[in-house]
């Protein structure tokens, strides 16, 4: 399992901020993570590392966003 970040992301939360305020509004929000190793199997938010990124991203999905990760 990978985690994303490793340390707060100062400005991370804020585009998930914006895509609540889209969803809200009625247009369709997505979010892409990209890592680059072959053996991680799950991707998560560290909620040790970044509390409020995590937070952000999971009222988002839970308000619709569309979350994906690719390698």
């Amino acid at each position: 399992m990978a985690l994303f970040t490793d340390d707060p992301a100062v400005r991370g939360a804020k585009p998930l901020m914006d895509s609540t305020g889209a969803i809200g509004k009625g247009y369709e929000a997505w979010i892409a993570f990209i890592y680059q190793r072959k053996d991680v199997r799950l991707l998560s938010t560290s909620e040790s590392a970044d509390p409020h990124l995590a937070q952000s991203l999971r009222m988002a999905y839970d308000l619709g966003l569309k979350v994906f990760a690719f390698h």
